[in-house]
């Protein structure tokens, strides 16, 4: 068992078109550019019970989508780079 936890491993199993499962709790600040806060991402097969849902309060939103393991390869950037990533529907 490999306790490697750089991200090289994980952005190599992310860069490919399988389905990925994502929860996210995304921030905007008045009016702002949009962050994610913080997320849970499962790749492959459906988690059993998943519902895609959106959530909007405004300055915060929650989703649960499905997008494509490559979709996600932005949110594993170092350093606080500022990223785009695109979700279906948006």
């Amino acid at each position: 068992m490999s306790n490697d936890r750089s991200p090289d491993p994980l952005r190599k199993r992310l860069d490919n078109d399988v389905d990925a499962w994502l929860r996210a709790i995304v921030k905007v600040a008045n009016g702002g550019f949009p962050w994610v806060e913080c997320f849970e991402a499962v790749i492959g097969a459906k988690p059993d019970g998943w519902v895609d849902a959106t959530w909007d309060y405004g300055s915060v939103l929650f989703l649960a989508v499905r997008c494509k393991a490559k979709d996600l390869l932005p949110l594993t950037a170092q350093g606080g780079a500022i990223q785009t990533i695109q979700l279906p529907g948006g």
